[in-house]
């Protein structure tokens, strides 16, 4: 088709075409949308600003950041018959639930099925699929993570924590680990760490400085961890709660949900 190109100094644009229209719709508003943020962001840098306006604009910031994500959910979902949706789709997958990448990934047509990118988001929703809460996990996990089932005991509600010595957010939720472990560890309870470490030095001095009394591992293998594969971890900190049965009840629990959730569970 004729395609239009237009280039100005503070946007540009291709149109002509289905595909260069539907995708020009929805930069047309990210643009704006980023337009209004920016101008917040650089707003923010204003000494003279008092507080209640300062929490304002954060809050305008957020509501901002909440807009440019429908969008682009919006647009994916309308477009993931086409070649924009699927684009925007490769680049967003991760911010969606496993239900919404599964019903995605049914409606990508069969010449996209074999991209790199689609191939391994398969994989992993598949994965994401069979570790969602309440799916039945045998023995705490696979025969590849028959570590885990011997640090577990029938009837223990066990906690598996996903973290490494070189990630700032694990290090500074620990305490709440410590302190969750110091308080049921003799109530039928257990935690088992999983490091997506790679310096086994790093590792261990992580686990005495971080007063990690729990039973640890890794295989020094960073994101390729086959914990954390096994999981379809793909962001830490990262918990999995099992209980007695084996059956993951609840994911990515921290700080107050942590303990509200094992006071429920943990007689």
């Amino acid at each position: 088709g004729k395609i239009n190109i237009a280039l100005t100094k503070d946007n540009d644009s291709a149109t002509g075409t289905s595909n260069n229209d539907a995708y020009q719709a929805i930069r047309t508003q990210i643009n704006d949308i980023s337009q209004k943020m920016n101008a917040i962001y650089e707003a923010m840098g204003d000494s003279s600003l008092s507080d209640e306006q300062k929490e304002a604009k954060q809050k305008e910031g957020a509501r901002l950041e909440e807009e440019y994500d429908k969008v682009i959910k919006e647009g994916v979902q309308k477009n993931i018959t086409n070649p924009v949706g699927v684009f925007l789709f490769k680049q967003t997958f991760y911010n969606n639930s496993t239900e919404e990448n599964a019903a995605l990934l049914e409606q990508i047509p069969a010449n996209f099925q074999n991209d790199e990118t689609i191939v391994k988001v398969k994989e992993q929703t598949e994965k994401q699929k069979k570790t969602a809460v309440y799916a039945k996990r045998s023995h705490c996990c696979t025969a590849r993570c028959t570590n885990y089932a011997k640090r577990r005991k029938k009837g223990k509600v066990v906690l598996v924590d996903f973290w490494a010595s070189w990630c700032g957010p694990c290090r500074r939720e620990m305490p709440n680990l410590v302190e969750a472990y110091a308080q049921y560890k003799g109530k039928n309870f257990e935690i088992v760490g999983v490091s997506l470490d790679q310096d086994a030095a790093a590792w261990k001095e992580s686990i005495k400085k971080l007063n990690m009394t729990w039973p640890q591992m890794s295989d020094l293998k960073f994101w390729q961890s086959e914990g954390a594969q096994l999981y379809a971890v793909n962001s830490i900190p990262h918990t999995v709660l099992i209980d007695g049965d084996g059956t993951i009840i609840a994911r990515g629990l921290h700080g107050e949900g942590l303990q509200a959730k094992l006071a429920e569970v943990v007689k």
